[in-house]
């Protein structure tokens, strides 16, 4: 027997007492966004009660979404867009290094058959970030559609239209999410209201895990190349730092911003840290 879905004024409710901020969405076709005029101050602040029996309480189903940052929680999620396509790639990199870690998180499914992953962290994170980009060859400037999302090609400094479509992205302070029990969201692992805490180090293999390899041959999708957003980013528009210098950069940049928030460490300690941090940008 199917049971029914839990309201979305129950589901607010239940996401509020865990501490996220949870406000009114909605979706068409690939625009996701706050159902309010402005939603700026709810990411320093918690709606009310009235507030979420204004938005829910009536007869038609809402749509919800969650605000990532400091006022959930240091709640962050990683978007796997295109049908989900990098996931399990991405899953198999993270269990490798650190096992176990993976079946910790809450995952959910999204109604173009991609993959939410959701945690928060005991230290403050950062806002948004793509990952991985997917470059789609195109005869012209008309839009494409690619695993049911149409995506519009731009004119690259080689003279070829292609249209660039993100594969993992997060989703961090200042931005937000639409989740279960919206319209097509599924949860398919552990509870939003229950959200693990995991450790800034434990992120960084998650994040880490989410930079595609450019150097390994790729599969195809409709005939596309799989590439790192640097080189999707460099066909379109010339050169830039190398992505996966970039990211050790924000490795680099977590460790650092954790030893100096830290001063009360003994000083051998935040020298371990300061290496840390330099071996991995190495």
């Amino acid at each position: 027997m199917t049971l029914p879905l839990p309201s979305t004024l129950d589901a607010a409710r239940r996401y509020a007492a865990a501490g996220l901020c949870v406000l009114p969405a909605i979706r068409e076709g690939d625009d996701k966004r706050v159902a309010l005029r402005s939603w700026k101050s709810y990411q320093t602040r918690l709606p009310t009660p009235a507030e979420h029996a204004r938005w829910f309480a009536g007869p038609a189903r809402r749509d919800l979404c969650l605000v990532c940052g400091r006022v959930s929680g240091n709640l962050e999620m990683i978007d796997f867009d295109l049908a989900g396509v990098a996931f399990e790639p991405w899953r198999a990199r993270v269990e490798a290094v650190c096992p176990g870690l993976i079946d910790r998180l809450v995952v959910e499914t999204t109604p173009s058959g991609g993959r939410h992953v959701a945690y928060r962290c005991s230290d403050p994170v950062c806002g948004n970030m793509k990952f991985a980009q997917r470059s789609f060859d195109a005869p012209g400037a008309d839009p494409i559609e690619v695993a049911g999302k149409r995506f519009t090609p731009r004119k690259g400094v080689d003279g070829c239209w292609r249209a660039v479509a993100t594969m993992i992205e997060t989703r961090g302070e200042g931005g937000m999410f639409l989740c279960a029990p919206s319209n097509g969201y599924v949860l398919t692992a552990g509870d939003l209201a229950a959200l693990p805490v995991i450790t800034p180090e434990e992120r960084e293999k998650i994040l880490a895990g989410s930079a595609v390899n450019q150097e390994k041959s790729q599969p195809r999708l409709d005939g596309s190349h799989l590439l790192h957003s640097f080189e999707v980013r460099k066909r379109m528009y010339g050169p830039e730092p190398d992505a996966a210098i970039l990211t050790r950069i924000v490795v680099v940049l977590s460790f650092l911003k954790r030893a100096m928030s830290m001063q009360d460490l003994p000083p051998a300690m935040i020298t371990t840290r300061l290496q840390r941090a330099a071996t991995s940008f190495m």
